[in-house]
């Protein structure tokens, strides 16, 4: 969680907002592909249309010069947020997982955020 968090920060302050958020939006697609490697969810027709919607959209955002945008952008603060939203993916997929064995949400939870407390703690403490 504290990945996600760093990497959505990191995104929002070097990239513009539109572009950190549109891409984090994308964390239902990377969700749904990231239980579907490990939970062995479904993948149903609908979900692949997004994929194909997800992709035109990170195109869009990557490759400015095809919609002849003149648009100056920063490619590794967008990348971060798509990773942002990858680390969000892994951290919903993992509370999944635990829920299925038998944890509680509000115990996992809890978990999640003392770690991403302590790692934010550390990071500003500049602990390395």
């Amino acid at each position: 969680l504290y990945l996600h968090f760093w990497t959505y920060f990191h995104a929002a302050q070097n990239t513009s907002i539109a572009n950190t958020v549109l891409l984090f939006c994308l964390n239902p697609i990377t969700t749904s592909a990231i239980a579907f490697l490990f939970l062995r969810d479904r993948l149903t027709t609908r979900i692949f249309c997004a994929y194909l919607f997800g992709m035109v959209a990170v195109g869009v955002l990557f490759f400015p010069h095809l919609t002849q945008a003149p648009v100056e952008i920063d490619r590794f603060a967008d990348f971060c947020a798509l990773v942002s939203a990858v680390f969000y993916s892994v951290y919903i997929v993992a509370g999944k997982k635990a829920q299925q064995a038998g944890e509680s949400g509000a115990q996992i939870t809890s978990w999640t955020f003392l770690v991403a407390a302590i790692c934010f703690g550390l990071h500003v403490s500049g602990v390395e």
